[in-house]
């Protein structure tokens, strides 16, 4: 069995945190299968980690030197428009599964099995497109920043 995400554990080791795993649960949500492991940390070295995290990503941010001034128009038509012409375009539209599962669920009867099956589909498909929606919104933001 694969399991995603344990790549932050290996994070710790990396930076040399002792942690200690206590429990590790399987939770079933939209027909997927989750692991929610976890972890306890002395609490003084957790809080030096964090500070050393936000320290460096301060001193990032300190040695950039911004040149430019720019602006974003958020518009109707276009997603975003940059003080300087460039026009950010990143909509995203409903899919035709979404759809489709959307007319089939008016179709049918309330408290049928089909259609507790049609909501979890329909609850997997919004979820799915949530991700989208946040994928695009960081797309952006990064290009946006990088052009600056």
């Amino acid at each position: 069995m694969r399991v995603a995400g344990l790549r932050q554990l290996r994070t710790l080791d990396k930076v040399g945190i002792e942690y200690e795993i206590t429990t590790a649960d399987i939770i079933k949500k939209d027909d997927d299968f989750y692991v929610n492991i976890t972890v306890f940390v002395d609490k003084e070295i957790w809080k030096e980690y964090q500070e050393n995290k936000r320290n460096k990503r301060n001193n990032k941010r300190n040695n950039l030197v911004i040149h430019e001034i720019n602006a974003l128009d958020m518009g109707c038509l276009k997603t975003a428009t940059d003080a300087y012409g460039k026009v950010y375009n990143s909509t995203v539209e409903e899919t035709e599964r979404l759809r489709r599962l959307q007319r089939r669920l008016q179709r049918q009867k309330k408290g049928s099995n089909n259609r507790k099956n049609t909501l979890k589909q329909l609850h997997k498909e919004y979820k799915r497109n949530d991700n989208l929606k946040e994928q695009h919104a960081i797309e952006l933001v990064n290009e946006v920043l990088d052009t600056t």
